[in-house]
């Protein structure tokens, strides 16, 4: 029997890998990244978070094929419902097709109208040759795909799916950062199957969208953070600074923010050791410390200046052209009205006592939009998020009493958190202005509100649970 289920198995690889060499990638690296759960994760909770790995990827996979053929019945006329994974996939494509040597070589691509209609849009703009890397749309994650195609063929159904394990991968490193911030298993299991089945983020993972891959990562960038804050291992903190440059090559706008994150993090593990030397040596070297700054930013005074200009300045203009876009349908404003009429930016409104208040409700846009009371009748698709929304709505007070016990339970943690985050997400808020982009783009940070109302609800609703049982590896 071992022989035959043998050669079963050896026959359905070679079978795939035949005819859908693709998918035999993707199978690989499902088991692959399920062996390194199994093997790696010392909890009593594995065979939970496993049973709902496998779940959640089938049910990824399953959408994988509804969302490419319901792209072709769509105005987005593509094998995707969204259409910057179409453009992403047609771009992806193109590579391919240049490194294949310019032949489309198979048939079924020359009877894809719309395919064929981009690969010629394409070789007439770049004369049939790969524009570099960092032009507009070509970014690294579509280089990346266009290389998964040219190995293993034009599979767009297969690179969703690839995705979609990426979106189960952050799940279980939700559960991680539960069991480090809360010390709670019950936390931890919530949490985790919140992010496994939260509907935006199900449905992100089932798309060519490079979201799932850079959440996935971010994930991993504040794993990697937090283990450094509990253990105060030097090679932990040079982990997260190449999670920081691999996040990068998705989100290359955050790289200065991501690694100031870092540096944050490493100054507060320095001055949380300098409280237990003594009195006197403790005050000698806040003191050099402060001498060496100050002198250091009275040198560089103009260099800082422009970095902080440039930094501030681009996260202005970016709104300001956002907010007037004339082709998206539900746009909004955050600033006083003079931001939006004077050519160039000027230093000054940053100093205006307004930006507080624009900071709140670039927030509230950026979390709680679209607000049920406010139905955008021009874009009729947002009103598949409103139920999400009122659901963020509903479980608001359970997030903020889970913040709150996490102030109480372990207040340099909490505190280190909420500053890293807000490291990333007050500069994008307040860049948005479109909010079918920030329905997307705040999903990078939605596995935290459910990490904080998974551990408020799990305080207020069940009784206090012993976890000594439930450590990690």
């Amino acid at each position: 029997m071992d022989y035959l289920r043998a050669a079963l198995i050896g026959l359905t690889v070679g079978l795939i890998a035949v005819f859908s060499p693709a998918w035999l990638l993707v199978g690989l690296l499902f088991f692959i990244s399920l062996y390194l759960i199994k093997k790696h994760l010392r909890s009593k909770s594995r065979n939970f978070l496993v049973t709902i790995f496998i779940i959640g990827f089938a049910l990824r996979v399953i959408l994988s094929f509804i969302n490419y053929h319901v792209g072709f019945m769509t105005g987005v006329k593509g094998p995707d419902t969204q259409p910057d994974a179409v453009t992403y996939n047609n771009h992806a494509f193109y590579i391919s097709y240049v490194l294949k040597g310019g032949a489309l070589h198979n048939e079924k691509y020359q009877k894809d109208p719309y395919l064929v209609k981009a690969i010629n849009h394409e070789s007439n703009e770049f004369n049939g040759r790969i524009p570099p890397i960092g032009h507009y749309q070509y970014g690294f994650y579509v280089y990346l795909l266009g290389l998964i195609y040219t190995i293993f063929g034009y599979a767009p159904i297969a690179a969703k799916a690839i995705n979609g394990l990426f979106g189960c991968l952050s799940s279980i490193m939700v559960y991680y950062i539960a069991r480090m911030l809360t010390g709670s298993e019950r936390t931890s299991k919530i949490a985790a199957l919140g992010t496994m089945f939260f509907p935006s983020l199900v449905y992100w993972s089932a798309t060519l969208l490079r979201d799932p891959i850079a959440n996935f990562l971010f994930l991993v960038y504040i794993v990697l953070l937090l283990a450094y804050i509990k253990k105060d291992k030097k090679y932990i903190l040079i982990l997260s600074f190449l999670a920081a440059l691999a996040l990068a090559l998705f989100k290359e706008k955050i790289v200065l923010i991501l690694l100031l994150g870092c540096l944050f993090t490493f100054v507060l593990q320095f001055f949380r050791e300098l409280r237990m030397k003594k009195v006197i040596t403790r005050w000698l070297i806040i003191g050099a410390i402060s001498i060496i700054t100050i002198a250091l930013g009275l040198i560089y005074r103009e260099v800082i200046a422009n970095v902080v200009y440039h930094f501030v300045s681009s996260i202005f203009i970016s709104h300001k052209l956002a907010a007037r876009d004339l082709v998206s349908y539900s746009t909004y404003t955050l600033y006083k009205s003079t931001l939006y009429t004077q050519p160039t930016f000027d230093m000054r409104n940053i100093l205006d006592i307004s930006l507080p208040f624009s900071i709140v409700k670039a927030l509230a846009y950026y979390f709680l939009s679209p607000f049920p009371w406010k139905i955008s009748y021009a874009h009729p698709l947002l009103i598949f998020f409103y139920p999400q929304v009122i659901f963020t709505f509903i479980i608001s007070p359970a997030m903020l009493f889970g913040i709150f016990a996490l102030f109480r339970k372990d207040i340099f943690t909490g505190v280190a958190l909420i500053v890293l985050l807000s490291l990333v997400i007050i500069p994008q808020a307040m860049a948005e202005a479109i909010i079918g982009t920030v329905v997307r783009h705040r999903d990078m940070f939605t596995p935290f509100l459910i990490i904080f109302a998974s551990y408020g609800f799990s305080l207020s609703v069940f009784p206090p649970e012993n976890d000594k049982e439930g450590s990690l590896s």
